[in-house]
């Protein structure tokens, strides 16, 4: 997470660990976390970035429940976590044949039922990206603008309405799809000159 990015979550720094997707039926989800909460304490350990939490997740016993501290929507609040048993993914043939430190970067059809339950299908417009606040935020062609600071896209010109709404001081929340993951860019609305 860059400054930008903290700002438009409305953090003074970059710390803690973005929450970018939730899968289906997870702790997580049932605990009541959202894509785009920030995670700043873990069981009271505060997180300084997004690689102090997969050790904490690891060192915790399955069963335990934990309070995680999370900022969503600019306030702070609690949730209550019960960890669960870490599960060994299954490998697929195509898998078992790659050498050790590899990974397969295309979808198996367990990965596409996944990405069709946790979250809908977006809506694709095409539109080309050009010198403009989307441009200087980071996106890429290809990539498929989910929503913008919590509310979802459906179209370029609902886009265009919002990120004209924006006050042109403080940087906003992009939720893009990139390569079938969710991720997240800060898009300042009065950058770059031009379209997109």
């Amino acid at each position: 997470m860059n400054q930008d990015l903290a700002g438009s979550f409305g953090l003074a720094r970059p710390e803690g660990a973005l929450v970018a997707e939730v899968m289906h039926d997870s702790p997580a989800e049932k605990a009541g976390l959202k894509s785009g909460d920030v995670i700043l304490a873990f069981a009271a350990h505060k997180l300084q970035d997004s690689g102090d939490l997969p050790p904490l997740v690891a060192a915790a016993r399955p069963g335990q429940a934990v309070t995680l501290e999370v900022l969503r929507d600019g306030r702070r609040r609690q949730f209550h976590v019960d960890v669960a048993p870490c599960a060994r993914p299954r490998r697929s043939r195509r898998q078992a044949k790659l050498p050790a430190g590899a990974s397969q970067s295309g979808r198996g059809r367990s990965d596409s039922r996944r990405t069709q339950v946790t979250r809908p299908r977006p809506r694709r417009a095409r539109h080309a990206v050009g010198a403009g606040p989307a441009w200087s935020a980071g996106v890429q062609p290809g990539d498929i603008l989910l929503s913008l600071n919590r509310q979802r896209l459906n179209n370029v010109a609902q886009l265009r309405d919002l990120v004209s709404g924006l006050p042109g001081d403080k940087p906003a929340t992009l939720q893009i799809q990139r390569d079938g993951a969710a991720l997240f860019l800060a898009i300042r609305p009065r950058a770059g000159r031009g379209r997109g």
